[in-house]
């Protein structure tokens, strides 16, 4: 026993006497000398002096596996740096991977890639796996593992470049690197980078809002947390998470600018202002040619149906439609129009809106335009159309057939049998008008709407016959009973013919109809490039509806 004791005094002695330390710092190492200088700045900026060394990898010094088995696939993937939280281990001379709040060190890597760069680039990765130091000091080094990467590796990208660039804009070439033509902003953190560039265009504290956002855990308080730090003037020209599609440029390396996460549902209508508030139809917007997209926010007037047109554009309008819980993106191609209306009083007072006008229910639209070559414009004009004026009430609905989105987002028709020559029609006393068709119907993507109006006012004759006029108005309106297309196309009226018509009682007094000639119309659907889709024409001769189809395959 007295030997055992003798043994262990003697190795309790013996690891502080012979015990390494820590490589020290190599100022013949040019990244050292940045880590230098870069270590003030981003104090300064922060307001935080680092607690804990921050030691630059030497390639002499031994790593563990995990350390060593991140930087290989690092170097693979051809990043510029990388940084772990460690411990140094001084029985092993090594530093050890210490994901968890004990950890004592951080150790910054600059990898394979970053080592022929030009020194700008060179003290900007410096600078990006510096701010990784300070993250895990505000939050644990556990808990960098559990927060989003637009929020870790978003925000250090922007922090590398503002600290060399002092906030000026990047060089492109060096940033395509990080961006291709398409960004994917949930699985790529870099991404994020344009998101914070954004917020510091419009006079946000970054830095402010990045500490105060680290600690927290869940996204919802994240964003609540983010709202609550920006003010009114920064929230309505925050871009409001657009879906912009990079493949519209042929040069992205500019893209970044318009990512952002999307805002908490309701956030923007929460604001009602905006620098660009419509005041006044029609209005114009100029759009010059660039490469990159431009960010146009509107406040609509309420309660008046806009017509949209896009002339030599491409990008994409967000909107939340009335009854949804999320926003929708309704992409726009040159020549596209369609109608919006924001407001309790849509379309005719009193009635239900033109099918073809989608109500939405934030009043704030964000635009995301490009123009390919030279220049664009965007018109609003209010839809003064008095098609749905004075309504009989009388509407027809009804599953028509299956549609279906090619990847160029043109309709493509795939009709189910149906067999309508011989569908009956008929208005009854509470106003209602049915079709009953014959056949086989699968699932749809359409209503069908059906108004009609008088014109000229009726009047009175004296056989108690009551004469005029009539007038249709049909339009088309998709949706999905699966999933939510998100984009609403129309059907448009080329011709009807008014049809001469009396309406009175007979001796039994049952109502009955009489037509002086055949009432019948044709619509037609058609491609942003003008082509036909599908043209149907209806006859309606002695209360039968003749419905013939014809369609392009």
């Amino acid at each position: 026993m007295k030997n055992f004791v003798t043994f262990l005094l003697l190795i309790t002695i013996w690891i502080p006497l012979y015990a390494g330390d820590p490589p020290p710092p190599d100022f013949s190492n040019p990244f050292q000398r940045l880590l230098m200088q870069v270590t003030p700045l981003l104090e300064a900026k922060t307001r935080h002096r680092f607690t804990l060394p921050r030691d630059l990898y030497n390639e002499t010094t031994l790593l563990d596996n995990e350390l060593q088995n991140s930087i290989l696939r690092a170097n693979f993937r051809g990043l510029y740096g990388i940084t772990f939280p460690v411990k140094w281990n001084s029985l092993l001379n090594r530093y050890e991977a210490s994901f968890n709040s004990e950890y004592e060190r951080c150790l910054i890597v600059p990898l394979r890639a970053i080592q022929s760069s030009p020194s700008l680039h060179k003290k900007a990765t410096i600078a990006h796996e510096l701010f990784h130091c300070y993250q895990m000091e505000i939050m644990g080094a556990g808990e960098i593992l559990t927060r989003p990467e637009w929020l870790i590796e978003g925000s250090a990208l922007w922090v590398g470049e503002s600290l060399v660039e002092s906030g000026t804009e990047l060089s492109h070439n060096h940033w395509r690197d990080y961006l291709g033509t398409r960004m994917e902003f949930t699985s790529r953190g870099y991404d994020a980078f344009g998101f914070f560039w954004f917020l510091q265009k419009i006079n946000v504290n970054n830095y402010s809002l990045i500490k105060r956002l680290l600690p927290i855990r869940g996204s919802d308080e994240m964003w609540e947390e983010m709202e609550s730090f920006l003010t009114r003037e920064q929230k309505a020209r925050w871009a409001p998470g657009l879906l912009q599609d990079g493949s519209v440029a042929a040069d992205a390396d500019d893209l970044w600018n318009f990512r952002a996460p999307q805002m908490p549902v309701g956030s923007i209508g929460s604001y009602p202002q905006s620098t660009e508030l419509v005041t006044s139809l029609p209005a114009t917007y100029t759009i010059e040619e660039r490469r990159t997209p431009r960010i146009i926010q509107l406040f609509i007037p309420e309660n008046k149906t806009i017509k949209f047109n896009f002339t030599n554009l491409l990008g994409a309008v967000r909107v939340k439609h009335l009854g949804h819980t999320e926003f929708n993106t309704l992409i726009t191609n040159n020549g596209q129009n369609f109608k919006l209306c924001y407001g309790e009083d849509c379309g005719c007072p009193g009635h239900q809106p033109s099918i073809d006008t989608t109500k939405i229910s934030v009043q704030l639209l964000t635009i995301a335009v490009y123009s390919p070559s030279g220049g664009g414009k965007i018109t609003l004009e209010e839809d003064k159309q008095k098609c749905c004026e004075h309504p009989l009430g009388i509407k027809m609905e009804h599953l028509l057939g299956t549609w279906q989105l090619d990847q160029e987002d043109f309709l493509n028709t795939t009709y189910a049998a149906r067999n309508l020559e011989k569908t009956a029609i008929g208005i009854g006393g509470n106003n209602s008008f049915t079709i009953y068709p014959s056949g086989l119907v699968v699932k749809t993507y359409q209503n069908l709407y059906w108004w009609l109006s008088w014109n000229p006012p009726l009047t009175w004759r004296e056989d108690h016959y009551i004469s005029g006029s009539f007038r249709a108005c049909l339009s088309l309106k998709l949706h999905s009973t699966g999933t939510d297309l998100g984009d609403v196309y129309h059907a448009t009226l080329t011709q009807y013919v008014p049809s001469i018509f009396y309406y009175g009682n007979n001796s039994s007094g049952l109502s009955e109809h009489q037509y002086r000639e055949p009432f019948y119309f044709n619509w037609g659907l058609y491609n942003a490039d003008g082509t036909e889709e599908l043209n149907d024409v209806f006859t309606l001769k002695d209360g039968v509806l003749d419905w013939r189809s014809k369609y392009r395959r």
